[in-house]
């Protein structure tokens, strides 16, 4: 092994000597309102980021993946209404149905106590109840 110049061997603290310095001698001072400003513009960044990106993609859109099924005479269903709870909504049956111009239901007629209202299909909601109970009953 070679022998090593004087300087390389002389006991000093780490990076005391360190050659030339091109960028002069940096000054930080510390600015808590600057660093506290900065760090909520980072935060609000991150979360608006976030929750438009990562929120939107964890939710599904299985109403637009998988096709609903058609609409059938004497199904139960709710009406919607804007004024009323969901809870509230009342049950009623599908009494006719009729397809627009692809062969998809539309519009129905639901009877009520009052007689018979006829209802687009997005102001209705057809309740998840089997055709067949008995089917249902065995697979459980």
């Amino acid at each position: 092994m070679g022998d090593l110049p004087r300087d390389r061997i002389v006991p000093s603290k780490p990076f005391e000597k360190v050659g030339l310095d091109y960028a002069g001698p940096i000054i930080t001072k510390l600015n808590l309102k600057r660093s506290r400003v900065a760090t909520h513009s980072i935060r609000n960044k991150f979360w608006n980021r976030w929750s438009t990106e990562y929120l939107t993609h964890l939710q599904t859109h299985v109403k637009w993946s998988v096709p609903n099924p058609n609409l059938r005479g004497n199904q139960l269903i709710l009406l919607k209404d804007p004024n009323i709870k969901p809870l509230d909504w009342p049950i009623r049956h599908i009494l006719q149905v009729f397809p627009g111009n692809e062969g998809l239901v539309t519009v129905v007629y639901v009877k009520t106590s009052s007689g018979i209202l006829k209802r687009a299909i997005t102001k209705v909601v057809l309740l998840p109840i089997p055709d067949d109970p008995a089917a249902v009953e065995q697979n459980i």
